[in-house]
This record gives C-alpha cells, structure tokens and sequence, in this order.
C-alpha cells in the first residue's frame, strides 16, 4: 500500500469487493497499466496490431523500445480477515471508550470528556462511521493513523457496505 491513496474513502489500503462487476468497473476506470518492453524491428509489423497505442520511445537499428500499456484485470483473492471494524455497524459504548483511550495513547486527541465519559449519551452505541469520522478528527485528519489506531486495538481491516457514495450497486467491500 506504499502508493496506495491516504485519502481513500477510509484511508490507504487495498480495497476488495465481493462482486466482480464492480471490481471490473473500479478496473477500467484505474485504466491501462504502462510497461516497457524492447520489440526487434522484424516483429514491430505484428507487435503494432497488437497494441495500437504502444508508444515508441527509443531504439536502435534492430530493435525499438515501445511504452505498453497492459490490460487491467480482476483476479480472486482469498482475504484472511477475521476482525474487521465494521463501519456499517454501530459501536457499542464500551468499545467507543476503548477505542478512544487507543487512540490517546498514540497520540490523538480526546474523544471523551474530562471525566472519561463519552460525550452526550453515556449508553448509546454511536453508528460507526460517525465514529471513524470522530476518529481520523482526533488523529488530526490522517486516516492512515486512524487505521493504526484500529489496528493496534485488534482490528485486521475494514468492511462496509459500498456503492453509497458512487450511486452504484450495494457491494460488501474489505479494506486490508
């Protein structure tokens, strides 16, 4: 996830879904992946048809460096996630203190009042996503660290209910 998005929906990572029409929407709309590769000169004719949007750019009298762009794919993937934080869930009061007292211990700011209490109403359990929001605010806007925190809590990625924000098809995403 080195280049992955610190801004992504929930933070950096490599996003799964469990339906692979999406996942080949989310595919070509990424596009074309370039590559280099050196073609010889007697099979340009037949490497051109084959890629028509190959660009030259180099080369010598017997062969020609060429910028090719690969087709994107979908592939299965099998993920070992046994604890997700759910974000389409609720977090129950005991947890939010937990996950709040994590989130101080590595710097963050406080998410419960001066009396370690959960601001408003002590026994509601708040929708997840207000809290991953709540969240990434006290880690001063950074997601990543937002994730760390839910990570050092236990928690082996993200899950939520995908499509909302696109207008597209509900689709189960895993976020690792």
């Amino acid at each position: 996830a080195q280049h992955a998005d610190p801004n992504g929906l929930y933070g950096p990572g490599f996003y799964f879904t469990e339906n692979p029409a999406v996942a080949s929407g989310y595919a070509k709309q990424i596009g074309l992946l370039p590559f280099r590769k050196q073609v010889r000169a007697t099979e340009m004719s037949q490497f051109l048809k084959d890629n028509p949007d190959a660009v030259r750019l180099g080369g010598g009298p017997d062969w020609t460096e060429m910028m090719v762009f690969g087709k994107p794919n979908v592939r299965p993937a099998f993920l070992d996630i046994v604890k997700p934080f759910r974000i389409d869930s609720d977090v129950e009061p005991a947890e939010f203190v937990r996950l709040a007292t994590q989130a101080k211990q590595m710097g963050g700011y406080s998410l419960l009042t001066e009396s370690g209490k959960i601001p408003g109403s002590q026994t509601a359990r708040i929708p997840a996503e207000e809290f991953y929001a709540e969240l990434v605010d006290a880690m001063r806007g950074d997601k990543a660290a937002a994730n760390r925190v839910l990570q050092a809590a236990g928690y082996d990625g993200l899950t939520h209910i995908g499509g909302k924000v696109t207008k597209g098809e509900p689709h189960r995403v895993w976020i690792a």
